[in-house]
């Protein structure tokens, strides 16, 4: 039986039957080195975070308004504020929003109530994203946290 399939899926292309012939041009000979040239270059990483905006703004602590990119999550998280306390720390808030009742931001001893629109699990993974966030914001806006609105103009 030499030159026979022995049985159908042999016959059908799985066994002893010699490849199928095609006609046409022969492919092109593709050497290692045209492959190299070809081949696309890797792209930069991206930083881990980024700020992509900033607007300024100044009333009380507030000092101004981010978005920043989280591009390892793929996250953004717009209207981060930056806060100068009293005693001159410095810090960046997730993104709140303003707690309404009945109609009208709820206020409690003269000051508006906020809610977090998201948070962090604990404190230590907020002041990291701050001083992070912050030392980012200053590389590119030195006078960023200056109670001076001129300051940054």
């Amino acid at each position: 039986m030499s030159g026979l399939a022995r049985d159908a899926a042999t016959a059908y292309g799985y066994g002893d039957k010699p490849p199928r012939r095609r006609r046409g041009r022969p492919q092109p000979v593709v050497h290692q080195q045209q492959l190299a040239v070809d081949r696309p270059r890797p792209a930069r990483p991206k930083p881990a975070i980024e700020v992509i905006n900033y607007r300024r703004v100044v009333s009380g602590a507030l000092r101004a308004f981010i978005d920043v990119r989280w591009n390892s999550a793929g996250l953004v998280f717009r209207d981060c504020a930056v806060i100068v306390g009293a005693d001159g720390k410095a810090w960046c808030g997730l993104p709140s929003a303003p707690v309404i009742v009945d109609g009208r931001h709820y206020v409690i001893n003269g000051k508006k109530q906020y809610r977090p629109a998201v948070e962090w699990r604990d404190r230590d993974r907020s002041d990291r994203f701050s001083e992070r966030v912050l030392t980012l914001l200053l590389n590119i806006y030195p006078d960023a946290l200056d109670a001076d609105a001129e300051a940054a103009a």
